[in-house]
């Protein structure tokens, strides 16, 4: 077990020692302490992100090589769109996610949010790492809970702007995706064993000036809220996204920084109710 390549996602402890010195043995005390830190190890299906005692018969899962994620800036102060009594609205910046992930539990928003304001958040809804823009963090469970009956009752309105090479068709675009555990999720033209109906609505869409010819911004309703719905449909019907290389995009993101996950998929406008105020990005 000295290979440090060899080294089991599962261990059993047999002799007691601190989790970082027993890592340490086998890793080296930098990269045990940075596993730790980062929240890429369980002791007893726990995750564990400080040190503590080991004992014989502990049941230890490692993520050695856990992905890291460098977002495009993370100052909060200036991405807090509102700060509600009951929510934030926040303007995430892309190549993060939203929520701890299995083997990263400090790099995301909302860990990050939490520190920096020093207050508990919860998550109502995602976006997709490579996605930037408009989302809302919950305050309170009460609010949480209001939030996810608008949702499902079609009160909250989301929309989006995203760059491809070539124009698409305005109007309601319905397709049909299932629940693969990996992305990326196929949309389908015709109903599968498995799918469930999703919808989006093209409002407009209308060449960049200021970009090559051949790129057009599309301005899209989103109707259903499936993962990955909007790239997943705009690649079926032979539009994909530009940087949304999992979904078929040849072109670079033009000035991405370096590390950052980004595609030209934008969550532009954020609406929490009819009555509510339409909160809007121009991108």
């Amino acid at each position: 077990m000295s290979d440090p390549v060899a080294f089991p996602w599962d261990v059993c402890i047999h002799r007691e020692s601190s989790l970082v010195d027993w890592l340490g043995t086998y890793l080296g005390a930098l990269h045990a302490e940075q596993l730790v830190n980062l929240g890429s190890v369980y002791v007893n299906r726990q995750r564990r992100d400080e040190n503590m005692g080991l004992q014989r018969g502990d049941a230890l899962r490692v993520h050695r090589n856990p992905r890291r994620f460098f977002p495009e800036d993370s100052h909060w102060k200036q991405r807090i769109i509102a700060n509600h009594t009951d929510y934030l609205i926040i303007n995430k910046p892309a190549g993060i996610p939203v929520h701890p992930t299995c083997d990263n539990n400090k790099e995301n928003v909302l860990a990050l949010l939490q520190t920096f304001l020093g207050i508990k958040l919860w998550v109502v809804h995602r976006l997709d790492i490579a996605t930037s823009g408009l989302m809302v963090m919950g305050k309170n469970l009460s609010f949480c809970q209001e939030f996810q009956k608008k949702q499902e009752g079609q009160e909250i309105t989301k929309e989006y702007h995203c760059i491809i090479e070539q124009p698409i068709a305005t109007g309601i675009h319905t397709h049909f995706m299932g629940n693969r555990r990996r992305a990326p999720f196929p949309a389908f033209l015709k109903q599968e064993p498995g799918t469930k109906p999703c919808s989006l609505e093209v409002i407009s869409c209308n060449p960049i000036s200021d970009l090559p010819p051949h790129y057009w911004k599309a301005r899209v309703l989103l109707h259903t809220g499936k993962q990955h719905q909007i790239r997943a449909q705009f690649a079926t019907l032979g539009r994909p996204i530009i940087g949304d290389f999992l979904y078929g995009s040849t072109q670079l993101m033009p000035y991405t920084y370096p590390g950052c996950e980004k595609i030209s998929l934008y969550s532009t406008g954020l609406q929490l109710g009819p009555l509510e105020p339409f909160w809007e990005l121009t991108s």
